[in-house]
């Protein structure tokens, strides 16, 4: 099982998506990652799906954004920090591996995290 720690992040006409390894892998192996915030009065969730191309779309109070499998398929094993995708709409998709904090902050335990590469 996947422990869910994706992180979202909208800012203007962009999304962002930060990935734990675990998660990285299991994108990378073709599966989907969902995730679910308790808000007072409902649910908001959000998705990534390996699919044959890119699409994001909001179906409720679900965002959902697909990646193509061929790009996602080896993600796990290589160094590379994430993918970029812009919508013809303007919409700017950003997938990426989460890094730990330069500078830990005592609320948020980041051991699940890829250790970051200014660290090391």
């Amino acid at each position: 099982m996947v422990f869910i720690y994706m992180k979202l992040r909208i800012n203007g006409n962009s999304i962002r998506l930060r990935l734990t390894p675990e998660e990285v892998k299991a994108v990378s192996l073709g599966e989907r990652i969902h995730t679910t915030c308790k808000l007072l009065n409902g649910l908001f969730s959000y998705e990534l799906k390996p699919e044959t191309d890119w699409h994001a779309e909001i179906l409720g109070t679900n965002i959902s954004i697909s990646l193509p499998i061929a790009e996602a398929s080896g993600w796990a094993e290589n160094d590379q920090v994430g993918f970029e995708y812009r919508f013809s709409n303007g919409l700017l998709v950003l997938i990426e591996k989460d890094f730990q904090c330069l500078h830990p902050r005592d609320h948020e335990n980041e051991d699940h995290l890829y250790p970051n590469p200014e660290q090391l």
